[in-house]
């Protein structure tokens, strides 16, 4: 698959370099808008959701505010504490690919 990592915000800045189509909508995040935590939840194919899957929270401009890794499919707690009020996209990747992402509000 070509690169296409351009087509969302921040990916080039955490070394995404292709896209897996497969997995839209396997992230879901709570509460949101959100204050102090928010709750990861991936449903992702069996393929990958036995992996260590890189999760990285993007700011508007591109720079990446914090990034971890989730132990895959299930509940994820992600503290909230230093990242100032505003959107964020939340991008989870295995292995350079992009996987799936959603967008957070922290207030």
């Amino acid at each position: 698959m070509p690169s296409r990592s351009w087509l969302r915000s921040g990916c080039h800045t955490n070394g995404t370099s292709q896209e897996a189509t497969n997995s839209l909508g396997a992230l879901h995040i709570y509460p949101n808008p959100a204050h102090g935590q928010a709750t990861i939840a991936l449903t992702l194919p069996p393929s990958v959701a036995h992996l260590p899957l890189p999760l990285s929270v993007v700011g508007m401009d591109g720079r990446i505010a914090q990034q971890r890794s989730l132990d895959g499919n299930g509940a994820h707690t992600l503290a909230l504490e230093g990242l100032a009020a505003g959107v964020y996209h939340v991008h989870v990747t295995s292995k350079g690919k992009w996987l799936t992402e959603g967008k957070l509000i922290v207030q």
